[in-house]
C-alpha cells in the first residue's frame, strides 16, 4: 500500500515511475482499517505484522532484508505492508469485511492531483504536523 506519512510537494504519483495499477482507493481512516486487520487476523487466529518498509541504499548493503526492507531505488513507492502468517502452503482466503464505510470510491490515478491534497502547505492548513 502506498502510504502518505508526510507531506507530498508535487505529484502524488509521477508519471516517471511505474505504479502498481492505474486506480487507488483511500482509506479515510487509516486507523480503523489496521484495527479491523488486526481484528480479522485474530479472529481466524493468524499471526502477522504491519510496518512501513524502510528504504536502504543498495550501494552499501547487502544480506537479506526480510519483509520490510526494500532497495531505496523504490522509495518513491512509500509502501506499507501488512503480512499475515497463514500457516499453510498456497493461497488462502482472508476475510476483513466491509470496508466501504472507511474507503473512498475508486479513482483513477491520473486524477489524484485534481482531488487529493497532500502538500504542506496544505498540511499546516488542516493543523496538521508531522515532525
Amino acid at each position: 500500500m502506498f502510504a502518505i506519512r508526510r507531506p507530498i510537494d508535487g505529484p502524488i504519483f509521477p508519471k516517471s515511475y511505474q505504479w502498481f495499477g492505474d486506480s487507488f482507493v483511500l482509506f479515510t481512516n487509516a486507523q480503523e482499517f489496521l484495527n479491523r486487520v488486526v481484528d480479522a487476523a485474530k479472529n481466524q487466529r493468524l499471526a502477522g505484522a504491519a510496518g512501513a518498509v524502510e528504504y536502504y541504499d543498495q550501494t552499501k548493503r547487502s544480506g537479506s532484508t526480510g519483509r520490510f526492507r526494500k532497495s531505496s531505488i523504490y522509495s518513491y513507492q512509500r509502501e506499507y505492508r501488512i503480512v499475515v502468517e497463514p500457516g499453510i502452503a498456497g493461497p488462502f482466503r482472508f476475510e476483513i469485511g466491509d470496508l466501504s464505510d472507511i474507503t473512498s470510491e475508486v479513482m483513477p490515478m491520473e486524477l489524484a492531483d485534481n482531488v487529493l491534497k497532500f502538500s504542506s502547505e496544505d498540511a499546516v492548513e488542516a493543523g496538521l504536523s508531522w515532525e
